[in-house]
Formats: C-alpha cells, structure tokens, sequence
C-alpha cells in the first residue's frame, strides 16, 4: 500500500477520535457572543516517522488491540495482534478465566500475528497477554469485540466496498484505502491498523507505532482534563480557586473578570498593530489542609504545560499565589493559526493539588505534531496521572506516628477564550 495514503487514513482517524471527545469538543466549541467566529478543528498531519532511540527501543508493549480509547475495540473474528519488542509466546483467554483460549509460540524478530483460535464472540471480553524474550508476563490488554449487531452491519457495509470496488476496477490499494477509512468513521481503530498492516506489513508497524502516539497523546490530554481528584477525607471540590483579574490596570486594584473569561485583542494606535489581551491569575487554598499545587495549560493542539517554573507552589489554608508573581499575562493566538484566519483560540488552566509533593513535569507534552517528549513512560504503558498517585500512595503517619494517612488529590479548572479580530 503506497505509504502518502497514510496521512489520509490517520487524518480521518484522528479527527473523529478528538471531535467526538467530549473535553475536546467543549473547548472548540465556538462562543455565542458576536465577537468570536468558528473555527475548524485544528489537527496537525501525522508525524514523520522518526527513528527510535533510547529505552524504548527494547520495550515491549501491544499496539492493538490497546486499551486506549479507539483501540479497545474490534470487529474481527480473529484479529490481527500486533507488538512491539522480542516476544517469546502470546496468549489469548476470556475475562475471568484462567484457561487460555490459544497460546502461540513467536519468533524473536516477529511483531504481528493473526489470532488462531476459534472465532471470538461478539460483544465478549478477553485479554491478550504478551510474554518477553525471558517468558515473563511483559503487557496485559483488555478489550472488547463489537456487539453482534454492529459486527453483522459492518460485514454488509465492507462487503458493498469490497463489490463496488470490483465493479469498478478499483486497484487492490484503493479498496484498502476504502476499507481503512470506513474503519476510522466507525472509530474502530483497531481494525483500522488491523486493516493497513495486513496490506503493507513492511512499513505499517513504523505507522501503527506511530499513530499509537497519536491516539496516546489524546488520551494522555483528557485524562488531565477529566481528572477531579482523589482520596479525598478532608479537602473537598471548590476548596482550590482559580481567579482571573484585568492585567490592564495595576495590582492592587485590577477588578476580577466573570466567566465566561473571553479576553480580546485591541488595537494600539502608538505601534498600529493589534495588542495582545493582558490578565492575572491567582490561586487560593480555601481547604482546611496544606497543599502542594501545580498549575498546566491545556491547549487546543493537545499540549499541556507546566506555568509554575518551581514545578509546585505550596500553600497553607487560606494563602495565596499569583502566578507570574502578579504581573500580567499576555494571551496569544498563534500567527500560524492567525495566518489561517482562525480568529480566536482556547485554552484549559488547570490547578492540580496534593497533600504531598509531587512532580508535574511527567504530565507535560508538547503539540499533537510534535514528538513525544515524556521519557519517563513508554507506550503502551497504562494512564500517567495514575501511575502518579500510585508513587505517593504509600501511607504515611502522622507527627506523633498513630495514624497513617494516604495523599488527598484536588483540582479545577477554567477556560480562557483569546480573540483576535
């Protein structure tokens, strides 16, 4: 399958993954007020595939079925497993059994294989279990097979391609287009890679590795997104405030803005060139606990930036933090965007908060056209901010040692619109 059909099929794919988000789709969604226009989803091309280096080079980890959203479902009977790494053997059972429906010998240098057991049943669970070069247990995934009815309506929809295509004459390539396509609509990822691996094994593992950053780096932005805390005993939702003040005026005395905060560019007559909108920041720790409390710039690109240099801020009850030490805050719309005729843009800030410290810096990533920038997991490698909380839910005891206590986690959040006329 000719490699430029790709950036088509990933295109599709990935546009249908982040519109149908529901985080994602809040923060494109155009304002009502006369002052904003809509824009158009903004999805960079996929990225070039890049040589690997580093760690990951020797990780073992499945690409799908995953257990990402998109790729944890299926529609083949018997589907295409696909890896990264030196595997010894593969296993596949039914959720909430001990005996293995098919295991599977493989060679080191292998990194697909098509299921050979008997049919899996529609709208079942199973688990795909991958052994390393050492034999030992290396990834375990869960997914699940479309429901009987979806598996039947999609056989009829792909047979009708496959019978166009032949009525028409349409090269072997174009049908795999076809069908990958179709594939992605139905936001079955899965099958999607499933679908253009089997046509172009030699360069579809570099494109399914690739594409399963992609779907990683959504996934990544919306768990942030929809984090609202944990364990929580004695702090509790609205105890952390974000405020945002005028940057136009002093300090002491700049009013605080009401939501929705749509914050416009005005034009400056000195320098005649369009200013871009000025605003503070300030946090508040109104909980009855000591917290230690980052704060990250979610942007509509899917990147996600630490704003505190320090990485945390610790607060007492009651005290708070301007960020940038009160000056102002310039919001901008990007002039690449800008140069498209996109007039406005949005971006999450979100307080995250614990009763211990912590290290934001593993949540950060750059733009979804920018390679991966998080070293401290690999693919494939389960959801960060709970492997996070599961570093610093080791119990801890209290100043006299009686009581043991577990970290508290607490966040908000608000939406800042920047126009530019």
């Amino acid at each position: 399958m000719k490699q430029q059909y790709w950036p088509v099929v990933v295109g599709s794919a990935i546009t249908i993954l982040a519109v149908t988000n529901p985080a994602y789709a809040a923060l494109i969604q155009p304002d009502t007020s006369p002052e904003t226009t809509s824009i158009a989803l903004r999805i960079p091309p996929p990225p070039v595939p890049k040589t690997e280096r580093g760690s990951r080079d020797s990780a073992v980890y499945a690409i799908t079925p995953n257990e990402l959203a998109g790729l944890n479902i299926v529609w083949r009977a018997q589907p295409l497993l696909i890896w990264e790494g030196a595997l010894t053997k593969v296993e596949i059972r039914a959720v909430d059994t001990d005996e293995p429906l098919w295991i599977q010998s493989v060679l080191a240098d292998e990194r697909s294989l098509v299921y050979g057991g008997e049919p899996l049943q529609a709208g079942q669970h199973y688990e795909w279990i991958l052994y390393d070069s050492l034999g030992q247990m290396t990834d375990f995934v869960r997914f699940q097979m479309v429901a009987a009815a979806d598996r039947d309506r999609i056989s009829t929809d792909l047979a009708a391609i496959d019978a166009i295509a032949k009525a028409q004459g349409t090269t072997s390539e174009e049908v795999v287009l076809a069908r990958t396509t179709y594939f992605a609509k139905q936001k079955l990822l899965a099958d999607m890679v499933m679908e253009y691996l089997a046509a172009d094994n030699q360069t579809g593992l570099r494109y399914a590795k690739a594409f399963l950053e992609l779907v990683e780096h959504i996934n990544h932005w919306t768990e942030i997104v929809e984090f609202d805390g944990k364990g929580n005993e004695t702090i509790h939702p609205g105890d952390i405030q974000i405020e945002v003040f005028s940057g136009t005026e002093q300090k002491e005395t700049a009013p605080r803005l009401k939501e929705p905060y749509v914050l416009d560019y005005h034009f400056n007559s000195v320098e005649n060139e369009w200013a871009e909108p000025m605003f503070r920041v300030k946090l508040i720790n109104q909980s009855c606990e000591t917290l230690f409390l980052t704060l990250l710039d979610l942007t509509e690109s899917f990147s996600v930036d630490s704003l505190l240099e320090e990485g945390t801020v610790k607060l007492a009850p009651g005290q708070e933090f301007w960020l940038n030490d009160g000056e102002p805050i310039y919001g901008v719309i990007p002039e690449e965007l800008w140069d498209k005729g996109e007039t406005y843009c949005k971006d999450i800030y979100k307080v995250m908060a614990c009763t211990v410290d912590f290290n934001p810096n593993r949540l950060t990533q750059g733009n979804l056209s920018e390679p991966q920038t998080r070293k401290s997991w690999r693919l494939g490698g389960g959801r960060i901010i709970e492997q996070l909380m599961g570093q610093l839910d080791e119990p801890r005891e209290d100043g006299e040692g009686l009581e043991r206590h577990f970290p508290q986690w607490i966040s908000s959040q608000v939406t800042l619109t920047f126009v530019r006329p």
